[in-house]
């Protein structure tokens, strides 16, 4: 399994530098980093035995932040995805590039993964754990 990574630090960054080309009605998506659920747990206890149990009921491999069904509606420009409404809404920005019909935003299929390393930096280990893993 594997999901998107983003910090509260990451987030509130986020919000703040959208807030500034709200127009109202958007909805803004961040591009995030995916990680393997796997590489986490062998970060945070190197030492654990790991075993894949499969997946339960109600569970999914992958997060989806923008689905296919939405695409019609977003645009990228930078650092982040902004869906507009039909129906009122604001322009996307300057530069903002409209996304291919059917285009999915999941972790699956996303171009930033973290290695082990990246993710005990930004959970605050050792290096050495890091390298361990």
């Amino acid at each position: 399994m594997n999901r998107f990574w983003c910090t509260p630090e990451e987030a509130a960054e986020f919000i703040w530098r959208v807030l500034s080309i709200a127009q109202g009605g958007e909805v803004f998506v961040p591009r995030l980093p995916s990680f393997w659920i796997r590489d986490l747990a062998w970060v945070v206890a190197p030492e654990a035995r790991i075993e894949i149990i499969g997946i339960r009921p109600g569970e999914r491999l992958s997060e989806i932040l923008i689905g296919p069904e939405e695409s019609r509606y977003a645009f990228r420009s930078g650092e982040f995805f902004m869906l507009i409404p039909p129906l009122g809404g604001g322009q996307p920005p300057p530069g903002a590039v409209r996304v291919k019909e059917g285009f999915c935003y999941d972790s699956e299929r996303n171009d930033w993964w973290l290695d082990p390393m990246d993710i005990a930096v930004r959970l605050g280990l050792s290096i050495a754990i890091a390298r361990a893993a």
